[in-house]
């Protein structure tokens, strides 16, 4: 006899479905879910049922997971139209040009600290007398994950 499973019951299958809905909604733009939620109401309301604020908000949520593939095909469609093309590869390009652009320059940007840092410990910086003090300013020198900076800001 192999260990199987027990079937799901009609609750933990619901709940199952609640948590998958619940894990893509995190990722749906507030002003798409707003405009989905909005749409449930007045549509309930022509028929003259009424549901809980927390019950509208999970069928807009479901209704918008249900339609992921397609808000998908959608929001790639308008980037091909922000890039003035019809070529959905050609945006594709563009885009990871520009990434490893902003990647390139962030990396410029924090080697030219590290120039910089290195240059003012060489000309007998006080950083230089505590090595804790140190490591701080090479790891703060070196960073490349927040805003873009020049060396000497």
């Amino acid at each position: 006899m192999t260990d199987q499973p027990a079937p799901l019951t009609d609750d933990q299958a619901f709940a199952a479905e609640i948590v998958c809905v619940t894990e893509f909604a995190a990722a749906i733009p507030q002003q798409l879910r707003a405009r989905a939620l909005s749409a449930v109401g007045p549509a309930l309301q022509a028929r003259g049922d009424w549901l809980r604020l927390s019950s509208r908000k999970a069928v807009a949520d479901a209704v918008l997971v249900e339609l992921k593939r397609e808000l998908a095909a959608l929001a790639e469609y308008e980037n091909t139209i922000t890039w003035m093309t019809t070529c959905t590869s050609c945006a594709r390009v563009l885009d990871s040009s520009i990434r490893e652009t902003e990647r390139a320059e962030k990396a410029e940007a924090a080697l030219a600290r590290v120039e910089a840092l290195a240059a003012r410990v060489a000309a007998g910086h006080p950083v230089q007398d505590n090595p804790a003090n140190l490591a701080a300013a090479i790891r703060d020198a070196a960073r490349t994950d927040g805003p873009l900076e020049k060396a000497g800001d």
